[in-house]
């Protein structure tokens, strides 16, 4: 896999770093507790945003584009169905 199709690949510029990948993002539930962060929400439009106890909490940093949003999710999709194709 292509390191612009992995989980790895930096795509969604941040305020305070220089990019995350779709593991950091996944990360943070990690580091601040599942019971605490519960979603992560990647709308096209919107910057991404975390449920952190029962609100919404966007990332500081730019609208995901559809570029974005592809670069994000299909690798996961991917990784979990290999035969999952986009339509």
């Amino acid at each position: 896999m292509a390191e612009e199709d992995s989980v790895t690949a930096k795509v969604y510029p941040t305020a305070e770093h220089d990019k995350f990948s779709i593991l950091d993002m996944l990360e943070y539930f990690e580091k601040h507790g599942a019971l605490r962060v519960s979603d992560l929400h990647i709308k096209v439009g919107a910057p991404p945003a975390y449920r952190i106890d029962g609100s919404l909490v966007k990332l500081k940093g730019p609208s995901v584009t559809a570029d974005m949003a592809k670069q994000l999710i299909y690798p996961l999709m991917k990784k979990k169905r290999p035969d999952f194709e986009e339509v």
